[in-house]
């Protein structure tokens, strides 16, 4: 509440008032911020960063996973500032973990993540590893991928080691685009 309080405007808008607000006035810089809610929102409720400036600074969907999590809602909003985001309160950082392990007792595993695009990055690219040898030869691999709204999209693509070369991985799945607001699949046996 306080970084709320101390470094952000907050204004409750209802999307379907987004059209009416914009038209009501004359000034283009509110058509401009109308456009870019309507173009980063996602159903039912998206928090909104812009700047001063009127770039998005980024959005964050209650339904994304940890979206409703405080530390993770924080960090969102910390990155958004351009600022590393801070530990809680008693506790070291937590990082967005880029390697995760499942287990036979612990088959799951989830990784939130926003990897940023903007105009002075044209690509982005991030890697996370996951460590399934625990399953030896036994194991059917389900990756879920959920891209947010907005003008995101994303190619995704599930890499494996190669026959006889541990070190050298090689593209064994491939989702060529997921789309704003699009869950996908990759499966590997």
């Amino acid at each position: 509440m306080r970084t709320l309080q101390q470094d952000f405007v907050n204004v409750w808008v209802l999307a379907r008032d987004l059209e009416a607000i914009a038209a009501a006035s004359d000034d283009p810089d509110i058509g401009a911020l109308c456009a870019a809610i309507r173009a980063n929102y996602g159903y039912p409720v998206d928090s909104v960063v812009i700047a001063p400036d009127l770039e998005v600074l980024g959005h964050l969907n209650v339904h994304e996973p940890g979206a409703r999590d405080p530390e993770t809602y924080l960090a969102f909003l910390q990155q958004t500032l351009g600022r590393e985001p801070a530990p809680p309160a008693g506790a070291e950082r937590r990082a967005v973990p880029t390697s995760v392990r499942v287990t036979p007792d612990e088959p799951a595993a989830s990784v939130l993540d926003v990897v940023e695009q903007s105009a002075r990055a044209k690509d982005a690219v991030k890697f996370f590893t996951i460590d399934a040898t625990k399953f030896a030869n036994r194991c059917r691999l389900e990756i879920t991928v959920r891209v947010g709204s907005g003008a995101a999209a994303g190619t995704f693509e599930l890499c494996a080691a190669a026959p006889g070369e541990p070190d050298a991985m090689t593209p064994v799945e491939t989702l060529p685009r997921v789309a704003p607001g699009e869950t996908a699949v990759l499966v590997h046996e």
